[in-house]
């Protein structure tokens, strides 16, 4: 039916103002254009009327670009209000569903490290959203998959993931 979209099981993330992203555990990714609509010929070489597709669950192309301003390495502490992480992010240039950053999240109190490759879901001028695949280390088990930052009026970033206990983990990293 146009318009609607089954989403159980997945996150939708709000890319802009008319697309989103869905994102699952397994890491699918579907892009979902508010207002836009797919027609196709019918194949008939005598019929020149467009054919509604309602049904198509083919993705909508969207290219997005990681702003300039993004670009870099990044490094700040964060919390889940139990404990501090030291964070470094680096954001390299690329578009969506690109492998283009990692992530190494430090426990400080026990010292475990978390490495992951970062790929890109979705860009806004003043936001990114990641999903992080793990390149191993016991910390990346209590570490949800989509994080997100947002590039605030100082320069700085918010960086939020969810933690293993379920409380999130935010802080502030500044460019180096």
């Amino acid at each position: 039916m146009p318009g609607r979209a089954n989403v159980s099981r997945h996150t939708l993330v709000p890319v802009s103002r008319y697309r989103f992203a869905v994102a699952s555990a397994w890491m699918t990714t579907v892009v979902l254009s508010v207002g836009c609509s797919h027609t196709e010929s019918s194949g008939d070489a005598s019929s020149s009327s467009p054919t509604a597709r309602p049904d198509d669950t083919t993705p909508v192309a969207a290219v997005w670009a990681v702003p300039q301003r993004f670009l870099g390495e990044w490094s700040g502490t964060a919390s889940d209000g139990r404990g501090g992480y030291q964070i470094v992010l680096t954001i390299n240039s690329g578009k969506n569903a690109e492998e283009m950053g990692a992530s190494v999240v430090t426990e400080r109190a026990t010292g475990v490290r978390c490495e992951r490759v970062e790929r890109l879901l979705g860009a806004g001028e003043s936001d990114l959203t990641l999903a992080a695949r793990s390149l191993g280390g016991d910390a990346c088990a209590n570490l949800a998959t989509v994080s997100t930052v947002r590039l605030l009026p100082d320069g700085s970033l918010t960086y939020a993931v969810a933690g293993g206990s379920g409380a999130a983990i935010t802080g502030n990293l500044r460019h180096r």
